[in-house]
């Protein structure tokens, strides 16, 4: 299991993509890699997937709990990517 505040790239999902590639270029950001920090773990309290309500979490949504990481630079306004599995991410 990947620890708070190490350091990864997201090697699969959109981030990964060429077009969030594209994106980036697009907001200035010659040389994209989405490479980041992990911000947050998954819940240890259960080996299945868990939701976080949006009444417990203050988002407009419910979500999974899953990893979450910090970009060092992003071409969205929020630069935290959120439902990462382990198998989504490579330590650097």
């Amino acid at each position: 299991m990947l620890k708070i505040g190490q350091r990864v790239i997201i090697t699969n999902g959109f981030f990964a993509t060429d077009e969030a590639k594209d994106m980036a270029l697009k907001k200035g950001i010659k040389e994209w890699n989405p490479i980041g920090t992990i911000i947050k773990l998954p819940s240890e309290n259960s080996n299945e997937d868990e939701i976080i309500y949006k009444e417990e979490s203050g988002e407009k949504y419910d979500m999974f709990d899953f990893y979450r990481v910090k970009l060092d630079k992003s071409p969205f306004l929020n630069n935290i990517v959120t439902h990462l599995c382990e198998n989504d991410l490579k330590l650097i």
